[in-house]
């Protein structure tokens, strides 16, 4: 039996409009240096994105009075994949540490932040993970968790993020975070986000590490393209109804 053009034609519109609602997956990574093995091959400490397939690409900043000069310590997680299939090696390996964001002590709490900035226009259910380290040099208490993790939308006041983990860093070395924030439905489709990790208070011979920083979300059409599909569709069907 011979199948007619029309609904060949809008069997591949609709298979494509359902494998466009899903949305691709978009990406950003930060090693915090500027090239594989960095201390080992001369490198240096990067504060922009290693890697991003994200629209508009994400950026990270650090605050409070403790930042390491440029915002980078030698230091990092021991080794990473990121979502290009790059290998980042740390302090466990025997070439040379790789370098870190981070902190050298700290003040008060609410004083030393690390905040992504995310335009998440058309873009939904953001997952990030990190490798964060807080380290004790002397007698004084290192902080042992996050005092806050929270989310500001358009410059806004900043809201906790609902169940966030706030970690136990306890043991001077470094452990993997995951959030999942698919569930926050405020941040979704919003041009300014910020999420903000805030660190406890700690005594000023600790240190504070975050490394091997990825982002994940969906990307989603935009609402006209969606609209030009369907009324594809629907031409084709109508086409074939007169046939």
């Amino acid at each position: 039996m011979k199948i007619p053009t029309a609904t060949i034609l809008l069997s591949v519109i609709l298979s494509g409009t359902s494998a466009t609602l899903h949305g691709a997956t978009v990406n950003a990574f930060w090693s915090a240096q500027t090239e594989q093995d960095a201390i080992a091959n001369g490198g240096s400490f990067n504060p922009d994105a290693t890697a991003s397939t994200f629209p508009v690409t994400p950026g990270i900043s650090l605050a409070g009075t403790h930042v390491i000069a440029g915002g980078g310590m030698p230091g990092g997680a021991a080794t990473f994949q990121d979502f290009q299939g790059n290998t980042w090696n740390g302090v466990a390996n025997a070439t040379g540490a790789g370098f870190a964001f981070g902190w050298n002590g700290t003040t008060t709490v609410g004083s030393d932040a690390l905040t992504i900035s995310l335009n998440l226009t058309n873009i939904q259910n953001l997952m990030i993970r990190m490798d964060v380290r807080s380290a004790q040099g002397g007698s004084e208490p290192r902080a042992s968790a996050f005092s806050a993790i929270e989310y500001s939308i358009g410059g806004g006041a900043f809201t906790s993020v609902p169940g966030a983990n706030l970690g136990n860093f306890t043991n001077n070395s470094y452990v993997a975070m995951n959030y999942n924030l698919s569930s926050l439905d405020a941040i979704e489709g919003q041009s300014d986000v910020q999420i903000r990790f805030t660190v406890g208070h700690a005594g000023n011979t600790t240190s504070f590490r975050f490394d091997n920083i990825q982002l994940t979300a969906d990307a989603v059409p935009e609402p006209a393209f969606l609209s030009s599909l369907l009324m594809g569709a629907g031409l084709l069907t109508f086409r074939r109804k007169r046939l």
